[in-house]
């Protein structure tokens, strides 16, 4: 069986890791091309001015041609991860992955908010 370890903290402050069952997905960062560009190149985002003024025209053809691209950083070029297959999964421990994720969102927005406000 296809199983991917899942780590929650219980009631006492303790970790525990469960074994649940994992299906494969196409991969979110390259999607499903097992490639994206170096995020060296563009990782910063470019704008369409600096793309016009900056780069040359070579420049712009390699971007497109995909010669800038790297192996992907997530999937390590196999277009798929694997992740938790909700349908085989107990419904309780379910809802306990399902509130951590909900919990490490909102941290990662308040982190987001504090660094956009300077913090």
């Amino acid at each position: 069986m296809n199983t991917i370890t899942i780590e929650l903290v219980n009631d006492d402050g303790e970790p525990e890791a469960f074994e649940v069952a994992a299906c494969y997905e196409v991969c979110g960062r390259c999607l499903g091309e097992g490639r994206h560009v170096d995020p060296a190149i563009d990782g910063h985002g470019i704008t369409e001015r600096e793309f016009a003024e900056e780069w040359s025209e070579d420049e712009r053809d390699a971007y497109f041609a995909g010669r800038y691209d790297v192996t992907c950083s997530v999937c390590s070029g196999l277009r798929v991860v694997r992740v938790l297959d909700r349908d085989r999964v107990d419904p309780e421990l379910l809802a306990r992955i399902d509130e951590r994720a909900r919990e490490e969102e909102f941290y990662r927005q308040m982190v987001d908010a504090e660094r956009r406000m300077g913090a």
